[in-house]
């Protein structure tokens, strides 16, 4: 192998990464993406810059906050157990359980399962977000990875903000429509956005079959936000 000689590195100081760590370049253009949360650069960044990172080497809760609804009107109720969301050899569970075997005496929705966010910690607006998941098969499972707004204020709480989808799919197994499996089979992204719960949302929506299921091992997912548009790969 042949040594490497250099003779003199000039960089250009351009900001921090989202460990606060100087990033140094030759060339750097003004990114359009704005940040919030106390895991988001606290400087100036450059576009295609990694500003958050997430490996899952452990389960930061100072990271992630568990969502709680009780979805009534659904089959799954959410909680914050290391039952049902722990890591693992730097991957993260969301297992889905059967609430009965919780609870035997409870009256509740048959699934017990959890959901996981980043509102006050990092919060963004326009940039590429990837990706990598195995989803959950079975009946009355929805897995999801969404974008929501980190504050309802101006809009209303959900649908009335909206959201987008960069993947939802379906656990059933076998589950059609016109002919055609909507279950774990099919992966979905749009947008989506409504004046309630209870009227129709407006969605922009596109999906990508995939005949082993989604299920049967990880997959790459991706969503492009720019102030014109966004480009969802799932």
């Amino acid at each position: 192998m042949w040594p490497i000689l250099i003779g003199a590195i000039l960089l250009t100081y351009v900001g921090c990464d989202q460990n606060k760590n100087i990033i140094y370049d030759d060339e750097c253009y003004p990114s359009e993406t704005t940040v919030s949360g106390t895991y988001a650069p606290s400087c100036t960044f450059c576009s295609g810059s990694l500003i958050f990172a997430e490996e899952f080497d452990e389960f930061n809760l100072q990271t992630w906050e568990h969502i709680f609804d009780p979805n009534k009107e659904g089959f799954y109720t959410l909680v914050n157990s290391r039952r049902n969301s722990f890591t693992e050899d730097g991957v993260l569970f969301l297992r889905p359980s059967i609430s009965s075997d919780q609870c035997a005496t409870c009256k509740t929705n048959p699934v017990v399962t959890a959901a996981i966010r980043t509102t006050k910690s990092f919060s963004f607006r326009y940039g590429r977000v990837e990706m990598r998941a195995k989803l959950p098969a079975g009946d009355w499972l929805t897995p999801a990875l969404w974008l929501l707004p980190a504050s309802s204020v101006q809009y209303g709480p959900w649908p009335s903000s909206g959201h987008i989808s960069i993947m939802h799919s379906r656990g059933n197994r076998i589950l059609l429509h016109n002919g055609k499996n909507i279950g774990i089979q099919s992966a979905n992204a749009g947008l989506s956005y409504g004046i309630s719960q209870q009227s129709a949302l407006i969605q922009n929506q596109f999906s990508r079959i995939n005949e082993s299921g989604y299920n049967r091992d990880f997959h790459f997912y991706q969503l492009e936000w720019t102030p014109g548009n966004k480009y969802n790969k799932p």
